[in-house]
């Protein structure tokens, strides 16, 4: 595989030349943030959104952020470019650190200079495949931890993580969090949602989940279409029992969820409402392109 081109603070250079050093806080202490997104045929899609995203998250833990959209879409479409995929699908991921510091946990200063990372890289094929024939999921109780952090896409990804290699041991492509308190909060890598009597329900915002780009845009195309949308509280046994479910994030964009536990969702098909909104974020995405 020919190496690939990536951004670091301000150079692009190649993957095997692209070092930091072991003084930067978010190898230290996970003290950073990072974006993941998609390009369709070379054209970024909702850079302004996770873009916004970083910035209040960056706010937030008290860390400098450049938010400048056109940098950024310079930087990107450079690297789009450097690896031959400004005519193709990519997933590209945004990773910003504190920066480099030699004291302790606290911060010597709130103007360290932020260590900057850019990576594109082509869509795996299975995702496409994963949208026709659906994935399966595992549920893990009393394991994701619950902090202000929850809402935001820091470094701090170890629940995410170990989530994600459980998934794996399990034979299953994604795990999925379940609260102390029996509740569905989120997958390792992505948003819920579940489809009862025509209704669609996904977590809220205030039982500390990420606050998803691709989650918000579903909940749109679903209030566009008709469709009765709840962002309520789902017990386990609502998951498990639903007509259909599905999850989303920026690079899957909308997968249906097929089995749970084992256990078949909606006869172990995608459903027709699913279709339904995955045929509205293609047209989203179309229009974008046009």
């Amino acid at each position: 595989m020919k190496e690939i081109i990536v951004f670091l603070n301000g150079s692009f250079v190649p993957s095997s030349k692209a070092n930091i050093s072991v003084f930067d806080r978010g190898l230290l202490y996970g003290d950073g943030l990072f974006e993941t997104m998609r390009s369709y045929r070379g054209k970024v899609f909702a850079l302004d959104e996770h873009l916004q995203r970083m910035s209040r998250s960056a706010e937030f833990i008290r860390m400098h952020f450049s938010n400048n959209t056109a940098r950024w879409h310079r930087i990107i479409n450079k690297l789009l470019i450097y690896n031959k995929l400004d005519d193709k699908d990519s997933y590209i991921r945004i990773t910003i650190t504190r920066g480099v510091d030699y004291s302790r946990l606290t911060p010597s200063s709130h103007n360290l200079r932020p260590t900057e990372i850019v990576v594109v890289k082509p869509i795996p094929q299975r995702i496409k495949k994963n949208q026709v024939s659906g994935i399966k999921a595992v549920t893990l109780t009393f394991f994701k931890s619950s902090s202000v952090l929850s809402n935001i896409k820091s470094l701090n990804f170890l629940d995410n993580v170990i989530g994600a290699m459980m998934a794996k041991d399990m034979d299953t492509q994604e795990a999925i969090f379940i609260s102390p308190e029996g509740t569905v909060l989120e997958g390792t890598v992505s948003n819920i949602f579940i489809i009862k009597n025509g209704r669609v329900k996904t977590p809220p915002l205030s039982s500390k989940i990420l606050p998803g780009i691709t989650r918000q845009t579903v909940i749109d195309i679903a209030n566009k279409i008709g469709l009765e949308v709840a962002e309520t509280p789902i017990r386990k046994i609502d998951l498990l029992k639903s007509d259909e479910a599905f999850v989303t994030n920026s690079i899957i964009e909308v997968t249906p969820l097929i089995i749970v536990d084992g256990g078949n969702i909606g006869g172990g098909r995608h459903g027709e409402i699913t279709q339904k909104i995955l045929k509205g974020y293609k047209d989203i995405i179309r229009r974008k392109e046009g």
